[in-house]
């Protein structure tokens, strides 16, 4: 399951949360509001960022997109 980056509009908190895709808590845990939004956090961007490096191959290459070619974006 990723771990997802919630932030509540109603007292701008941010917190943590394991969720399956597809899902998210029902309300903020410090205020109660219903109105949050979700992101992928920073420590699961970076943990599948260095699975797909282990998948390619390794080595520099950073996007994942290109398959280890030239994409100009990561070269």
């Amino acid at each position: 399951m990723p771990i997802y980056e919630f932030y509540c509009k109603a007292c701008t908190h941010i917190f943590e949360e394991l969720c399956k895709i597809g899902t998210q808590p029902e309300q903020c845990p410090r205020c109660g509001a219903i109105e949050i939004f979700r992101k992928v956090s920073k420590f699961a961007a970076q943990t599948n960022a260095s699975e797909g490096m282990k998948q390619l191959g390794g080595g520099g290459h950073q996007c994942g997109s290109c398959h280890g070619g030239n994409c100009g974006s990561c070269h």
